[in-house]
């Protein structure tokens, strides 16, 4: 390792060059790609990812750059995120997950403090635990879907186009708005301090009540509530 280092630097037969292994001692931006294993992170902060194999090994090898990671492109073909994949990756801000993966796995998204909101493809049939703190991404994904299911039990925001008919609220271009007292009793147990990544919320004449603490720690720029 490289002594003074802020984070942990990889070993010499590690696919790493010198200058690359020079900026991340000096906390600064990477000047050349690093690759691995079916991965390859770019020097915009992109990580690709094409493979199990490669997945498995990013995994392993991911926490020496979370501080460089801004979007990840998981490519066709992967079946899974692996556990800790993006852990503590607090720049990502974009995720890119194909069809062909069918599950994620624990901690892969904890701590993704500039994760906004993550689309979810149906193909997926096990999500594991995170730690989102009070910083938890909208989850965005199909009516019926596991996904769905996972974030009204977890207590997470979700956007799947339909949320209006089935519950009374939805999320649409990260403004909140809530049609009845059907949609802000079930967003009670779903936002919480768990609002961050919403902009806006809109609170339409078919809410009468507003429950104790449905929004604290929102931190909105607008809400607005009929007479």
């Amino acid at each position: 390792s490289v002594q003074g280092a802020e984070y942990y630097v990889p070993a010499e037969d590690e696919t790493v060059s010198a200058a690359a292994l020079t900026m991340l001692a000096d906390g600064e931006g990477l000047t050349e790609a690093i690759s691995g294993t079916d991965w390859i992170l770019e020097t915009d902060g992109t990580v690709t990812i094409t493979s199990d194999v490669g997945m498995e090994e990013w995994s392993y090898e991911s926490g020496h750059y979370t501080q460089y990671i801004k979007k990840a492109v998981i490519e066709n073909g992967v079946t899974q995120i692996s556990s800790h994949a993006f852990m503590m990756c607090t720049l990502l801000e974009d995720v890119s997950i194909p069809d062909s993966v069918t599950a994620i796995y624990d901690n892969a998204f904890t701590y993704c403090h500039s994760l906004k909101s993550i689309t979810i493809p149906d193909s997926v049939t096990y999500i594991g635990e995170f730690y989102f703190e009070s910083s938890v991404p909208v989850i965005i994904c199909n009516p019926g879907s596991y996904a769905k299911e996972y974030a009204k039990n977890n207590g997470y925001l979700y956007e799947t186009g339909s949320n209006a008919e089935d519950d009374g609220w939805e999320i649409k271009d990260n403004v909140l708005t809530i049609y009845n007292n059907t949609g802000i009793k079930d967003l009670a147990a779903h936002v919480g301090s768990y609002t961050r990544n919403i902009d806006s919320v809109v609170i339409m004449n078919g809410v009468t009540y507003i429950p104790e603490s449905t929004f604290e720690n929102g931190g909105f720029k607008s809400i607005t509530i009929p007479d």
